[in-house]
């Protein structure tokens, strides 16, 4: 995946995703996109994630932990 962040621009991602990978992710995708994001990114910046309703973030905060532990025990790396 480095790789090819290297040889890609934002633009071509955005391409790449409007054209190629959209059409093959749907609403039930979501849970797990959000935990994972969640997941890699520092606590105080998953405070400031623009949501629409408080309990919406602690959704995320609760998927982003599930995602967490789930990569410890793929990996074999805590958090």
């Amino acid at each position: 995946m480095a790789l090819v962040q290297q040889h890609l621009t934002p633009e071509d991602w955005d391409r790449l995703d409007r054209g190629v990978f959209a059409k093959e992710y749907g609403p039930r995708d979501v849970p797990g996109a959000l935990g994972w994001t969640v997941s890699a990114i520092p606590p105080e910046v998953v405070d400031r994630l623009p949501v629409p309703h408080p309990a919406l973030l602690a959704v995320a905060r609760l998927l982003g932990r599930r995602a967490a532990r789930a990569d410890a025990r793929l990996f074999g790396t805590a958090r």
